[in-house]
């Protein structure tokens, strides 16, 4: 659409600005766009809750198109949890309705005196007082805005209670359950006093030949023909599909099998599923929509996805599903990553079993798998009450206050794993070593390549076990830049499989007018990431951060990843070598191949 709003909180004042054709080609937009325009404008001491941090909304050229599975956006700033690079993406209609507005991207700056929020209709743009709203959950303020506007076909983007108080793992959500979850953005929201974003738009997205919607049409059928059990289970398949791998946390990631799993896995999910739910322009819909009709856990709405389940269920030895969909729809009210509180609530576990704290410190028992502890402490972290307090800044933070934890505190650079286990698929531990925004499961996927998943166009022609070491440091970077290009489109890490890289440059060739081959199409990959390293570089990131926390580099003793641990220092050197980095630092010879010359003087 090339046009961005770029809003002064701190004056009030909103204009637009056109990006130029050169900037959108090497860029793309999405994460992409975010990265350069970061890089630039934030200094690497910039305080991330601070007036002087910026807070990006981007959308990319695929983005309310026909294309599929195309209902995303990212949210892009620096971190306030782990102090770098941050980032997160989110699912839902939010982001084609900025599309439809005409907008691709948000750029926010200053902070505001009073809480806010931003009312988008078309060519209608307003900061409007959001006092009345503040202290509201992300529920109550979607259906208040929509009540107050008149209208329900606006999109919101919100923050609950948890982005108000500045707590560091806090999401922003939209559409009531999606949330972009990941690096604590929603706390940034908060010290913006930005309460909401709701848009409305009656624009189409451009594209620049009409080919591009048959093709578009094409892959549709093709994904919604072989997405049938997605759609079916949604991700909860994850766990049966995952498990024969050793590839689930379970008792903060100490053992490698457990029985509860099938208490929680999809065909116990089916029991509360009241339907499937779809993204925009989604030929699968992986959502769930459920309902507990009775009980203490009564609740409906947005259903647990896989990673919500294993954070709240096998990581906390948790078999009672009903009490995780509680913990899940208590993160998304209150506005909270369910990655990382999951983790935390399991990390606060582990210190209650090893005497770290005490009954009378929480006042009450804190035992494995006591659904109504797991509950408690959800709701304290949220609520920023009580010995919740100390954990509601995520495991690092918690790590930090209390004695003797640090060993079984798992994060990287400060951000908790996702709910795959490095021991697993060594590529994974790498891709947790390296990637920007600490330990991601969307930088990069080369775990799929020993399950079979080959992209011969750009290398990637054969399948390597998951447990060799030799040839992960290429197979990693090279899914990281795919990602990094698929992540700026955006669409989702669901559908890529289905669409080979040639087919998948023709599709964006044919929305934007460009005429991108393959190979161009990763060296812009190989750019954005490694815009994003030396956004980190600049804010203190050295390669002894590269690594994976104590408690990944100790065995389990049963299940599929029995015995194994990734050797992490021969992948990172392979990986270094193929990237053109020295010691964790683009060289000045990786960053002119990059078109990327005028950062060599900003890297120390």
């Amino acid at each position: 659409m090339k046009k961005i709003l770029r809003i002064d909180l701190s004056n009030n004042k909103i204009k637009d600005e056109i990006p130029d054709d050169k900037l959108l080609r090497d860029y793309i937009g999405g994460c992409g766009l975010a990265s350069k325009l970061i890089v630039d404008e934030i200094n690497g001491n910039t305080n991330p809750l601070g007036a002087e941090n910026k807070l990006l909304f981007m959308t990319g050229p695929l983005v309310g198109t026909t294309a599929p599975s195309n209902g995303r956006h990212v949210v892009c700033s620096k971190s306030p949890l782990t102090n770098i690079w941050g980032e997160a993406h989110s699912g839902g209609r939010f982001g084609p309705e900025l599309k439809f507005a005409g907008i691709d991207g948000l750029i926010f700056e200053g902070q505001s005196n009073n809480p806010v929020y931003l009312k988008i209709d078309d060519e209608s743009i307003e900061i409007k007082d959001a006092s009345h709203i503040w202290g509201k959950d992300t529920y109550e303020t979607e259906k208040a805005l929509k009540s107050e506007l008149g209208d329900k076909k606006y999109k919101v983007a919100s923050i609950g209670q948890a982005g108000e108080n500045l707590l560091k793992i806090s999401s922003v959500m939209n559409d009531m359950g999606r949330a972009a979850g990941r690096c604590g953005l929603g706390a940034v929201m908060g010290s913006k006093k930005l309460k909401a974003i709701v848009v409305k738009g009656t624009k189409k997205p451009t594209i620049a030949d009409e080919r591009f919607n048959t093709m578009a049409l094409e892959f549709r059928k093709r994904i919604s023909e072989r997405g049938g059990i997605l759609r079916k289970y949604g991700t909860p398949i994850a766990i049966r599909n995952l498990s024969k791998f050793g590839d689930i946390p379970i008792k903060n990631w100490q053992l490698g099998d457990w029985e509860g799993l099938e208490t929680i896995n999809e065909i116990a999910n089916l029991s509360i599923l009241k339907k499937p739910i779809s993204c925009y322009g989604c030929p699968v819909g992986c959502g769930r929509n459920i309902e507990i009709k009775e009980g203490n856990y009564k609740t409906e709405g947005a259903g647990p996805e896989y990673e919500t389940l294993a954070a709240f269920g096998s990581s906390c030895l948790n078999a009672n599903l009903e009490s995780i969909v509680k913990c899940n729809d208590i993160c998304n009210r209150y506005g909270l990553d369910t990655i990382s509180t999951g983790t935390t609530v399991a990390f606060a576990l582990e210190c209650f079993e090893k005497g770290l704290i005490s009954r009378e410190e929480l006042g009450f028992e804190l035992n494995w798998g006591d659904h109504e502890a797991i509950v408690k402490m959800t709701e304290l972290m949220a609520n920023n009450e009580g010995f919740g307090k100390i954990f509601n800044n995520g495991t690092k933070i918690a790590s930090e206050k209390i004695k003797g934890s640090n060993e079984f505190a798992v994060h990287v650079k400060g951000l908790e794993i996702p709910m795959h286990d490095p021991r697993a698929f060594y590529s994974m531990g790498l891709e947790y070593a390296t990637g920007n925004r600490g330990a991601s499961h969307l930088e990069g996927t080369p775990f799929k390549v020993a399950l079979g998943s080959l992209m011969p166009e750009i290398g990637i022609n054969k399948i390597v076990d998951r447990f060799e070491t030799s040839g992960k440091g290429r197979i990693t970077a090279l899914t990281q830049n795919v990602n990094a290009v698929s992540n700026s489109t955006i669409m989702c890490v669901f559908v890529r499989d289905y669409i080979n890289a040639s087919d998948f440059t023709r599709l964006l060739n044919y929305a934007t007018g460009f005429d991108y081959t393959v190979s161009e199409l990763l060296k812009i990959g190989d750019r954005i990431h490694n815009v994003k390293r030396v956004f980190n570089i600049l804010c203190g990131i050295t390669e002894k951060d590269d690594t994976l926390p104590p408690r990944s580099l100790e065995p389990t003793k049963e299940g599929g990843n029995a015995g194994m641990v990734p050797d992490m220092k021969s992948m990172l050197k392979e990986y270094y070598e193929f990237r053109g980095w020295k010691n964790g630092i683009p060289t000045k010879e990786k960053l002119k191949e990059l078109n990327l010359n005028y950062l060599i003087s900003k890297i120390p």
